[in-house]
Parts: structure tokens; sequence; C-alpha cells
């Protein structure tokens, strides 16, 4: 029970982070970001939950990251 907690936990404060990054979209925060790859490391079995979720984020952020 306390690992589903802790998982649901830092998943959200994932989705959090990504959310307020999105949303400080001005002037300063606009840089050459990312300059080299990004690699999402995700330590459960694929199919899961967790894999399913991170490749929904890379998509996502994929998408934002290459469109100005």
């Amino acid at each position: 029970m306390r690992t589903t907690t802790g998982l649901v936990m830092s998943l959200s404060f994932l989705l959090v982070g990504c959310t307020v990054t999105h949303a400080a979209n001005s002037s300063a925060f606009e840089q050459d970001f990312p300059a080299k790859p990004v690699h999402i490391i995700e330590p459960f079995g694929l199919g899961g939950g967790p894999d399913l979720l991170a490749r929904a984020l890379a998509a996502k952020l994929s998408e934002l990251w290459t469109n100005p």
C-alpha cells in the first residue's frame, strides 16, 4: 500500500512540475532548452502504468520542446 501511495505522490509531483514549467512561459525563460537529448528513466516494467505515463509524458514534452 505504501509503495502505491509513494508512486502516486511521485508522479503527481512530476506532473505538477511539468505544469509549472509550461506555465512559466515568459521571455526570461525562453532559452535553447534542451541543448542535448533528454532521457526519461523509468525503473518499472514495460507496459505498466508508470511506463505508459512516461511514454505519454515524453511525447508531450517532445511536442512542446520542438515546436516554438
